[in-house]
């Protein structure tokens, strides 16, 4: 028997919670990257990338967090 009523819930609150994650993330990054960039632009440039390397980063982390979730629920483990 699918648990398609159960597994539909479960990616929809998982969803929500990923976009809000990355919405969070984007707003982040950005003020970051204005900040950085008005300190001085040559130190901007350097902390740039490392910033785009932390945003690569936090945001696997936040799909492995969600792929994480979709499996206890769909799994049925509390």
């Amino acid at each position: 028997v699918p648990r398609s009523g159960r597994l539909f819930l479960g990616s929809l609150w998982v969803s929500l919670v990923m976009s809000t994650g990355f919405l969070i993330l984007k707003k982040g990054f950005g003020s970051l990257i204005i900040i950085i960039a008005k300190i001085n632009p040559v130190y901007g440039l350097f902390s740039g990338a490392f910033g785009i390397l932390l945003w690569i980063y936090w945001a696997f982390i936040l799909i492995l967090f969600g792929a994480r979730a979709l499996y206890y629920i769909e799994s049925g483990v509390d």
